[in-house]
């Protein structure tokens, strides 16, 4: 019975496919209510983009990883420097996903206490 069971990589695989669809979905979507210009659709939008950006950043990790660890070999000129990121990025995507996820919601509120900050003071 054990064997006949799907392994807990093809199960994490299956979601993570299903989820980059959906937040590419949300991106999509999220740029068609910001281009309309109506407000509650330009707010919906910031959302969904942001929601969506989580979603898809597990399958970016790979090519940013690729790209920027050739750019840290140049950069530096050491041998393994750019291969030992990729690696450490690589490894657990999922990891690194969640921590530019984490990051990226904590400039979202940064920026959004600011804008509604400056539009209460501003004349």
């Amino acid at each position: 019975m054990e064997a006949l069971r799907p392994s807990l990589s093809e199960v994490v695989q299956r979601i993570s496919r299903i989820g980059t669809i959906v937040g590419a979905v949300m991106i999509v979507a999220a740029l068609a209510g910001l281009m309309t210009g109506n407000f509650a659709l330009v707010a919906l939008g910031g959302f969904l983009f942001l929601v969506g950006l989580m979603l898809v950043a597990p399958a970016l990790v790979r090519p940013i990883a690729a790209l920027f660890g050739q750019m840290l070999a140049l950069i530096f000129a050491r041998q393994g420097t750019g291969e030992l990121a990729q690696g450490n990025l690589t490894r657990q995507p999922s990891r690194a996903a969640i921590t530019a996820s984490a990051t990226m919601i904590g400039l979202a509120i940064i920026v959004g206490a600011g804008g509604m900050m400056f539009s209460m003071v501003a004349p």
